[in-house]
């Protein structure tokens, strides 16, 4: 039963750093799982992570990330993001950056909204930061 729904299963190691006070040098490590048989080659993973930030004690992040393409007539669009939850020394951690993007010729629109509990801090709470963006894909 799990290898009809269980795709590729790989170590990841990842590093996460930025000139902002509250994003803290954080390398990241353990196993990631692809979940099979999305379709139009969508994909959708899940990351178990081991969390070592420079400022806290060495915990836990669980990440699902996914990319699903799909139309709605003659427009093609793609709704991609992740999800992530960990837990430091003092708070529990979730942000999450849904995104639905379309592609037109050699430009994409889209929009993101970034959804997070605790991420600027301890006592922030829950965050809603909607956006709209421009990308000139690399080819």
């Amino acid at each position: 039963m799990p290898g009809k729904y269980l795709g590729d299963t790989y170590a990841t190691i990842q590093y996460n750093d930025s000139d902002r006070g509250f994003i803290n040098r954080v390398w990241l490590y353990g196993m990631s799982i692809d979940f099979a048989g999305q379709p139009n080659f969508g994909f959708s993973n899940i990351h178990f992570l081991i969390r070592e930030e420079d400022t806290q004690d060495t915990s836990y992040q669980v990440t699902f990330a996914w990319g699903q393409p799909f139309s709605l007539g003659n427009w093609n669009f793609s709704f991609n993001g992740f999800l992530d939850y960990w837990k430091d020394d003092e708070k529990h951690v979730f942000l999450t950056e849904p995104q639905l993007r379309l592609p037109l010729s050699n430009v994409e629109i889209g929009t993101e909204i970034e959804i997070s509990k605790n991420f600027f801090g301890k006592n922030y709470g829950w965050e809603v930061n909607p956006t709209v963006f421009i990308s000139f894909p690399f080819e």
